[in-house]
């Protein structure tokens, strides 16, 4: 019977017996992408925890607001399988640096707007940046994290997403009721 092919150029295929001895380093990157998971979640749901402030401040109603917040889902929507394609066409070593950098200036520029469109626009491109990594981050578990630790690293993202989105409203809040401005708590988050 023929052994399955199994690609030996990823971190997680080197030999676990015999040959070379896997390094501690996956969990290092599995850390990296958890911080980076739980980052994504700060800079995604720190406007619904200022979101009376934000409306106050730019004369904005329920509805524009509501327009606001649905761009970010349109964005990353219509962005996963394109995140996911970056990801394989340049790498996810270029791909979560490129999008997490992206996100980022999203975010601050959400903090730099003072009309509606801006900051629809912002949103929506924060959504589309943010839509990579999900596909991304399960790329770097499948190249990096041996199979029988997949579940639980997995788990250790999804736990960072749900931590980091708790977080933040503990912590916007809690700026926000200390008189720090949405803008300068946004730019920080960024």
């Amino acid at each position: 019977m023929d052994e399955p092919i199994v690609p030996t150029n990823t971190p997680a295929a080197q030999p676990t017996d015999g040959g070379l001895r896997p390094s501690n380093v996956r969990w290092i990157v599995l850390g990296v992408v958890a911080f980076a998971s739980a980052s994504a979640y700060l800079t995604r749901h720190c406007i619904s925890a200022a979101n009376t402030t934000i409306q106050a401040d730019l004369g904005l109603d329920d509805s524009d607001m509501g327009w606001i917040m649905g761009a970010f889902a349109l964005g990353y929507f219509f962005f996963q399988i394109p995140g996911g394609w970056l990801g394989n066409r340049f790498g996810t070593r270029f791909g979560f640096a490129f999008i997490s950098t992206v996100w980022s200036l999203c975010n601050a520029w959400t903090a730099s707007v003072s009309v509606f469109w801006l900051m629809y626009a912002s949103r929506f491109c924060l959504g589309v940046f943010q839509a990579g990594l999900t596909p991304i981050s399960a790329k770097i578990l499948k190249d990096w994290i041996p199979l029988p630790y997949r579940g639980k690293s997995s788990a250790c993202i999804s736990a960072s997403m749900s931590i980091g989105g708790a977080f933040t409203m503990w912590l916007t809040g809690a700026l926000l009721q200390h008189e720090y401005g949405w803008q300068g708590i946004f730019a920080a988050y960024s």
